[in-house]
């Protein structure tokens, strides 16, 4: 169908024949390279797959059918097992808003999306970290960049590299895991701090109405859902993005390959500052500096 190029209206029901947009006035025909208009070409079309008769087509057979109510079938001959599989979101919209979850038939979508965002039966987003902070309103980049650990987070600014380190990635670990009274391989200190608990939807509410919110920069425009701030998990990482970018931070380092090798004079002197590895440092000759091999070559 046609649609405003400011998406403003579609062109239909009481618009059908509107050749203006009613709200900016922009013609609904594309204009040509000689700044004529072409009536009868579209400025802009929207494509429109309605989903229910698809659906219908899909679950007709008996046996797709049997898919589309098995969580409820399956509930009253083994809940122990369903419990474990069903999501802590899901069960909470069901609990909460059981009109429903007492339909079997009632379909719960995965939407996969790339440049907008869904307004109804949204559960989470999944993204790279720094749309993490555009969607949920965190600060994800300086002192503060843990969403979890928010005004504690444990940071520190390097004086050769320029940069923000964070260094209390330890204390996620099980509280007798050997990593964490290992000194020499980290910040030469041990580590018997203990990780804080994620802050639910409603403490984050909380937080950004009262103004109370170092760590946050704005309030998520989700919390206009009526059950966001509900929701266990409302925002998750994806896993390709950080995959790739620490395997490319690996193999740079590892074949030092030119801008992807973290391992250079700066690091080498921020190490020797926070008396790390000192058998690292570089040696200054009268011709070059040499940095003495790493572990891993």
């Amino acid at each position: 169908m046609h649609a405003c190029p400011n998406d403003c209206i579609l062109y239909r029901k009481e618009y059908e024949d509107s050749t203006n947009c009613p709200t900016c006035g922009i013609s609904r025909w594309k204009e040509g390279k000689d700044s004529i208009l072409k009536e009868g070409v579209p400025a802009k079309v929207v494509w429109y797959f309605p989903p229910i008769p698809r659906f219908k087509r899909m679950f007709q057979s008996h046996e797709t059918a049997k898919s589309l109510t098995w969580h409820a079938a399956r509930k009253s001959i083994d809940g122990r097992c369903l419990i474990r599989r069903i999501p802590p979101s899901w069960k909470l919209l069901d609990d909460k808003w059981p009109e429903f979850g007492n339909e079997p038939r009632n379909l719960r979508l995965a939407l996969s999306s790339d440049g907008f965002n869904p307004h109804t039966a949204l559960m989470w987003t999944i993204n790279d970290f720094p749309a993490y902070g555009n969607l949920s309103g965190c600060v994800v980049k300086g002192y503060k960049a843990c969403p979890i650990c928010g005004d504690d987070t444990p940071s520190h600014r390097l004086k050769n590299g320029h940069k923000i380190c964070y260094i209390g990635h330890r204390k996620w670990l099980p509280i007798n895991h050997p990593y964490r009274r290992q000194r020499a391989a980290f910040n030469g200190k041990p580590e018997y701090g203990t990780p804080p608990e994620p802050l639910t939807g409603e403490e984050v509410l909380h937080m950004v109405e009262d103004g109370d919110r170092v760590c946050w920069k704005k309030k998520s425009i989700f919390f206009d859902l009526e059950y966001w701030k509900y929701l266990p998990m409302r925002h998750a990482l994806d896993v390709m993005h950080i995959e790739k970018n620490v395997c490319d931070s690996i193999i740079g380092t590892l074949l030092e390959i030119p801008g992807k090798n973290k391992d250079g004079i700066a690091a080498r002197l921020d190490l020797l500052n926070m008396g790390v590895k000192t058998d690292l440092q570089p040696e200054y000759g009268e011709r070059r500096t040499r940095l003495p091999p790493g572990p891993w070559n």
